[in-house]
């Protein structure tokens, strides 16, 4: 047990401080761990649009489309679009456009209808309309592999760390960054405090 004072004049007690076994096993990290880090903070930073080796149109994929929207027969402001990269699935427009597109290929057209949330802008609230959509063309997301040299000196460069500018440099970082995280965690676990100055609020 590990025992601190602080400034206040309260004792803060560490259990399992001196337990090396029970320290490394609650502060280590896996590879899958760590893989799954580098992919969703840094890698996927990295994706680039490629054509999809699908025909039709699924959740997931970045369809290109030009699309019309109408209330009664007339076009209004913001329901218009050309060349439009819509991430099927990511809830960016009205409930139920995305889904429709589900299934279309590349160079059809259809017309798909939707109604406004009642919350939404006043002048559309609640209303229906109707979209004439043509689907241009259909990619996907390709994250990187893994993390590269290149990669990993564009983030840190980015990220004002310049010195972990090599895959290894910063794989190891975010290794001891993640065990030190762990370990602040295991302390604010096992620790208690007493002798707590009765002036502090």
């Amino acid at each position: 047990m590990l025992e601190l004072t602080t400034e206040s004049g309260a004792t803060v007690y560490v259990y399992n401080y001196t337990n090396e076994d029970y320290i490394n096993e609650n502060i280590a990290v896996t590879d899958e761990e760590i893989d799954q880090m580098i992919n969703d903070y840094i890698l996927s930073g990295y994706s680039k649009l490629v054509s999809a080796n699908h025909a039709d149109v699924r959740t997931g994929d970045v369809a290109n489309i030009d699309y019309l929207g109408k209330i009664d027969g007339v076009a209004f402001d913001g329901g218009t679009g050309q060349g439009y990269n819509l991430e099927i699935g990511s809830g960016s427009f009205i409930d139920g456009f995305e889904d429709q597109l589900i299934g279309m290929q590349a160079g059809e057209s259809k017309d798909i209808t939707v109604t406004f949330p009642e919350d939404y802008y006043e002048e559309l609230a609640g209303k229906e309309a109707v979209f004439t959509v043509s689907v241009n063309s259909i990619s996907v997301n390709e994250v990187p592999s893994k993390l590269t040299d290149e990669i990993a000196a564009e983030y840190s460069a980015d990220a004002g760390r310049p010195e972990f500018n090599t895959a290894k440099k910063l794989r190891d970082f975010i290794v001891d960054k993640e065990k030190k995280e762990k370990l602040s965690s295991l302390i604010f676990e096992n620790y208690y405090v007493s002798d707590i100055d009765e002036n502090i609020v």
